[in-house]
């Protein structure tokens, strides 16, 4: 029977883990979720690594957890919300869930109700930050970087270098601008070593297939005081003078900034466990409407197949009467069977899903016209 999933690993997981996730790129976890599911989303971010997908099998995977059922679509809620990111209430996140929702609905791997769960969810995250105050303020990864800059240096006139090409790099320098620094440079991974001026602080916020830095080897960061690394996975090489900063050094800043919004976080909890409630009414409706689809396409496979074996049998010479007798006989009870067999699996458990599986496994022999065999109401 086929359940939402979510194996995914996260900073929550491990630092590490999530480094070494992310060393094998997109590309890999699009194969292993096909493998499982052709009805799937990847959420790639510099916080985590979802694999959301429609399946009849979780997909296992080393270092990565994995949640089903009401339990995937509250954590989708929650990461919508920006409660599972490492800066609480981020707005990025809930861009970067819209963005991969409609590219991969474009390439045709999101439909039904992940599809319906991935709305639902964007819906929930404008909805949080616009009735709590958790997106106010400071509230991103970008802000963290920024303020450690700013603290390291004490000053917002010296130079700093913002390294990347994407969405974040582009971030970290306005977030840089609007703190009032007044020297912001900012260029690819591949421009650094032709660099041929200092920077005092630098800030890397690189994609995966931008490659590593190392800024021991790099004129424009030999005198850097500090080098924030924001990249999943990270890309600046620590060259042991303690100037380095990555993802795991930023959790105390993270730490303070919930802390400071703990009334916020707890009323867009509860509003997340208000939707998540909905939504699995919602997913009981949607899962019914499936099931008694499947009856009927299931009953319909039994009619053909009895009438061919009825023409078979008055053509072979049997009277329409027995032949008659035969086909509604045989009709009642198989079009029956799964529902028998789900009341006797499902007493004391999920009468809808025992229903489902008992469809799921009826077989259909179309040049035979057999369909199973049939049940006997005592049996």
């Amino acid at each position: 029977m086929s359940e939402l999933h979510d194996t995914y690993v996260d900073y929550r997981t491990g630092w590490e883990e999530l480094y070494r996730a992310a060393e094998r790129g997109t590309d890999y976890f699009r194969e292993k979720m096909g493998s499982v599911s052709d009805n799937y989303m990847l959420l790639y971010t510099c916080n985590r690594i979802e694999m959301i997908y429609v399946s009849e099998r979780p997909l296992a995977l080393d270092g990565f957890r994995h949640v089903e059922g009401e339990d995937v679509v509250r954590r989708v809620f929650r990461i919508a919300a920006g409660l599972e990111s490492m800066s609480v209430g981020e707005n990025e996140v809930l861009g970067q869930l819209r963005h991969e929702y409609e590219e991969q609905v474009r390439r045709g791997q999101v439909r039904g109700i992940l599809s319906t769960l991935c709305m639902r969810a964007i819906s929930l995250g404008k909805r949080v930050r616009t009735e709590t105050g958790i997106s106010s303020g400071k509230s991103s990864v970008f802000d963290i970087a920024a303020d450690v800059v700013a603290s390291e240096l004490g000053s917002t006139g010296l130079p700093v270098l913002v390294i990347g090409s994407g969405r974040a790099a582009s971030s970290v320098y306005n977030v840089l601008m609007s703190l009032g620094f007044t020297d912001v440079t900012a260029c690819s991974a591949g421009q650094v070593a032709s660099l041929r001026r200092s920077f005092s602080a630098a800030v890397a916020a690189l994609r995966p297939d931008e490659g590593k830095i190392d800024p021991s080897s790099m004129e424009a960061l030999r005198a850097s005081k500090v080098i924030v690394d924001i990249s999943n996975p990270a890309a600046v090489v620590d060259d042991g003078m303690g100037r380095c900063r990555y993802m795991p050094d930023l959790a105390q800043h993270a730490l303070e900034m919930r802390a400071s919004k703990a009334r916020d976080v707890a009323r867009a909890e509860a509003m997340v466990e208000e939707a998540v409630q909905r939504f699995m009414v919602e997913l009981n409706r949607y899962q019914v409407d499936e099931v008694i689809s499947s009856m009927f396409r299931y009953a319909e496979e039994v009619r053909r197949s009895e009438v061919s074996r009825f023409l078979k049998e008055v053509s072979g010479g049997s009277s329409i009467d027995s032949a008659l007798e035969s086909m509604t006989r045989a009709i009642t009870s198989k079009a029956l069977r799964p529902v028998i067999e789900a009341l006797r699996e499902g007493r004391d458990g999920d009468v809808l899903a025992s229903l489902r599986t008992a469809l799921e496994r009826r077989s259909f022999d179309g040049e035979h016209g057999e369909i199973g065999e049939p049940v006997q109401a005592g049996r």
